[in-house]
């Protein structure tokens, strides 16, 4: 678009984004470009684009170091009885299409956090600290402090008997059913 301004011709472009972002130079280099500088991508700054451009989704990286012998394969056929019986060939199949292992046969993050058998033992953040304070304000003295680890689920439960244990009058946890699976 052409504008007139004081007797002299601005040109104002606008690029849209392309389709294909993060984009890198040919030598496979990305750059986070600022105001007026720019500097190359850190590994931060380059999951933080890809997660931005929807490519990127963390529950499906792989965690290299766990096998499929980390996996709670006896939980994960309770909890999806259409795959128990299956071979090993075909289990390993689907287990790549729901995304809980890739195809190096190496549990995805989203696989290990909901059928580890410990997944603490390859992401040791991936737990629960429940503590209970001394009255009704955070404080440093603890009456009980627990780290909550093993898959979601199980610490999910274990979380909410914490919760009932320090609840002085009878009541409901929000979310909380009468019919909660068991691991």
């Amino acid at each position: 678009m052409k504008h007139l301004i004081e007797g002299r011709t601005l040109l104002a472009v606008s690029v849209s984004r392309g389709p294909q972002r993060p984009y890198r130079t040919n030598r496979g280099v990305y750059y986070i470009r600022g105001a007026a500088s720019r500097h190359a991508a850190t590994r931060a700054e380059l999951l933080e684009l890809y997660q931005a451009a929807g490519d990127l989704y963390p529950d499906e990286l792989t965690v290299e170091d766990a096998a499929t012998g980390d996996l709670d394969l006896p939980y994960l056929f309770r909890v999806r009885s259409d795959l128990s019986g299956w071979g090993e060939e075909e289990l390993a199949r689907a287990l790549v299409s729901i995304k809980i292992m890739t195809h190096d046969r190496h549990p995805t993050l989203g696989g290990l956090l909901c059928f580890g058998i410990e997944p603490q033992r390859f992401r040791p953040y991936a737990r629960i600290t429940a503590i209970r304070h001394k009255g009704k304000e955070v404080g440093e003295e603890f009456l009980d402090r627990r780290e909550i680890g093993g898959a979601i689920e199980s610490q999910v439960r274990t979380a909410r008997a914490f919760i009932r244990e320090h609840t002085p009058s009878p009541g409901r946890i929000l979310g909380e059913s009468s019919t909660q699976s068991t691991r």
